[in-house]
């Protein structure tokens, strides 16, 4: 008897759980209901496919910063001159779902572009970097996951081969 009590008790435990959780906006959920959705395009590059420009050595530092990332995630959404136009739901849906689980690196803003940075950290290990840029034309979202340290992704970035990863995803003739 007290054996059926216990699994029923887990069992609605277990279901309560699952039902909660998957009502919790997340940036990955956010991804994955968007990358079909109209005037959205995606695209996800594994850490193993990021290629460094062709005039720059891999040294050991570069391979394991490249090694810990997992993966980069990119949306971007088009806006339209129709006056149903949905951009700025989705925006503030993207933004909802980043609410209060990011500390922010940065803001810049300017006329007509903002760009904000937002990282999720625990004990100071970085496990996810989003960089959400606002646009006239749209906005984007890039979001990186791994085992992160900043100060290596940058010199990583700064290595890598974007105009290549651009043309490879065909994202190059977009206001990005």
């Amino acid at each position: 008897m007290m054996s059926k009590r216990l699994i029923l008790a887990v069992t609605v435990l277990g279901l309560v759980f699952m039902a909660s959780c998957s009502k919790v906006p997340s940036v990955h959920k956010y991804y994955v209901d968007h990358e079909t959705t109209e005037g959205f395009r995606s695209f996800i590059v594994p850490s193993n496919l990021l290629s460094l420009k062709d005039s720059v050595s891999s040294d050991e530092e570069t391979l394991k910063a490249i090694n810990d990332l997992k993966s980069l995630y990119v949306l971007m959404y088009s806006a339209t001159d129709d006056p149903l136009d949905k951009g700025d739901i989705y925006l503030e849906e993207l933004k909802s779902s980043m609410e209060g689980r990011y500390s922010e690196m940065f803001n810049m803003l300017s006329t007509n572009q903002n760009v904000k940075v937002v990282v999720n950290e625990d004990d100071g290990q970085i496990s996810e970097i989003i960089a959400l840029i606002e646009h006239d034309e749209g906005f984007a979202m890039a979001r990186i996951t791994g085992d992160i340290h900043l100060d290596q992704l940058i010199k990583v970035f700064n290595k890598i081969d974007i105009s290549s990863l651009m043309k490879q995803a065909n994202v190059e003739n977009t206001w990005m």
